[in-house]
């Protein structure tokens, strides 16, 4: 047989040996930049090692820096990892609003808008205060007050808002008796979710059970406040944490949710409006809880009396100012059903003169704010 030609010896060696190094380096040119790139960034976070010394890792990083970072991740600029701050813009720059909240982060844009609205609905809000002023002849102040109107009691979903029916046509029958306010004993029952609520400088609430605004009724009412109504409510199960109380404050958060109740104190013009307060008079079993009152602009959008002065108020009064004893047209006392019952315990004669002295002041304050 023939030898091989000693140049086909060394031809054939030499492509083994390209061969073999196209076996042991092929992959690191085979691999992606992207795929080299994490595999980068993964062996420089092994070799940084957060419980290291701040210097040891400073010298690690540098080191790694001259010795492994490729040239191709020298070159490409870094990925800028852009992060959204969702910035909580208030409910002004939707509708409606009443304030910016206390420390709420908005842009220039955002600021400008939301003082705009909230400018707007003030100027809103003033309009309405004239237009009711017309609209029931409202003049003067204090003893003086004139006005005419129909007081409108609120009815709304799951509630007993029928509670005491005798409460306001007896309030109005006093306010009659007593100042230069002409109003319509019979209340008008207006839904919170009708349009005519708007027709209403304030409205009144009552109750004893828990219940729920609707979403219809929720957006009514905050849309009736903003434009300047108002919502006097007497709690008709007495004090704090009681179903009502519960009730009330949870859904008015809905209505105005940047707004929280606050105490009204005793100097506040509601006290002297027609007569003069020296402290919150006492209602049913005694209970003084201070007045609350939720506020726009500074002024009163939601007042809330905790103590049921509406009980007081189902006891008539005859001309003398004394307990009506006598029938009505429906054979029923004029004096209320509470009276005689054990679990009331100061229903009396001057109790329920206070109540209707404190009854008579939010109506002239109402009308006149």
């Amino acid at each position: 047989m023939r030898k091989p030609n000693g140049n086909l010896k060394y031809l054939l060696l030499a492509l083994f040996v390209h061969l073999g190094i196209l076996v042991i380096f092929a992959p690191a040119y085979i691999i992606s930049p992207g795929t080299k790139e994490a595999l980068f960034e993964g062996r420089l976070r092994r070799k940084v090692k957060p419980a290291a010394p701040a210097e040891r890792a400073v010298s690690e990083v540098k080191k790694t820096r001259i010795s492994e970072v490729p040239v191709h991740l020298l070159k490409k600029k870094p990925d800028v990892v852009k992060i959204e701050r969702k910035t909580k813009v208030p409910v002004a720059v939707g509708v409606p609003k009443t304030v910016i909240p206390k420390g709420a982060r908005l842009s220039r844009r955002h600021r400008i808008k939301s003082d705009r609205i909230v400018s707007r609905e003030k100027v809103r809000r003033q309009k309405t205060y004239k237009q009711f002023g017309k609209k029931f002849d409202i003049s003067g102040k204090g003893k003086s007050v004139k006005a005419s109107f129909t007081p409108v009691l609120a009815r709304y979903r799951g509630g007993d808002w029928y509670k005491d029916p005798k409460s306001i046509p007896n309030l109005m029958k006093e306010i009659n008796r007593r100042s230069n306010v002409t109003a319509d004993e019979k209340p008008k029952v207006v839904s919170v979710s009708s349009e005519e609520i708007f027709d209403c400088p304030f409205v009144y609430f009552t109750g004893t059970r828990d219940f729920k605004f609707t979403n219809e009724e929720v957006e009514h009412l905050r849309k009736y406040l903003l434009q300047g109504g108002l919502v006097w409510a007497d709690n008709g199960l007495p004090g704090r944490m009681s179903r009502f109380d519960i009730a009330f404050r949870r859904e008015m958060k809905k209505v105005l949710p940047d707004r929280d109740f606050e105490p009204i104190p005793i100097g506040h013009k509601v006290f002297s409006s027609f007569y003069k307060f020296g402290e919150v008079p006492a209602a049913m079993n005694y209970r003084d809880d201070p007045l609350e009152m939720v506020k726009i602009d500074e002024r009163m959008v939601v007042i809330y009396t905790l103590n049921d002065y509406g009980d007081f108020w189902e006891t008539g009064l005859n001309e003398k100012g004394e307990v009506d004893n006598s029938l009505d047209e429906n054979w029923e006392n004029n004096r209320g059903p509470h009276w005689g019952r054990w679990q009331f315990e100061n229903l009396n004669r001057e109790s329920v003169e206070s109540a209707y002295r404190l009854g008579i002041n939010m109506v002239a304050y109402l009308l006149t704010r």
